[in-house]
């Protein structure tokens, strides 16, 4: 098992601000020498069910790679799965989740899985 198999960020966005950062995948490629990776987004299962019926658990995630830019609501049923080909002659990548109308509780999983 390599260490992207098992690698998970945890992310949770700011109260009134979405939470952004950037993934270098040059530099993944050169540290790794895989050649795709496959990052999925998706609410922990940890989250209580009275928190998801108050409306806890739901963010609207943006995925920003070069002109490539895909935003898709993320809930308890609803993972966003994005797949990277060629990683090595790609620079880098942008994940930007907001809470929406409330952070109460939106604990996000970014799990990354690499591949030669």
């Amino acid at each position: 098992m390599n260490y992207l198999e098992t690698n998970k960020f945890f992310v949770h966005p700011g109260a009134t601000k979405p939470t952004s950062f950037v993934f270098d995948l040059k530099r993944l490629a050169e540290k790794t020498s895989y050649n795709k990776l496959k990052v999925e987004i998706m609410i922990s299962p940890e989250i209580s069910q009275s928190s998801i019926d108050r409306g806890a658990g739901d963010v609207n995630v943006q995925y920003i790679e070069d002109d490539n830019n895909i935003t898709q609501d993320v809930n308890i049923n609803n993972p966003m799965k994005i797949n990277i080909d060629n990683i090595d002659s790609k620079k880098e990548f942008k994940l930007s989740i907001d809470p929406k109308q409330t952070a109460d509780t939106d604990w996000v999983w970014v799990r990354f899985y690499g591949s030669k």
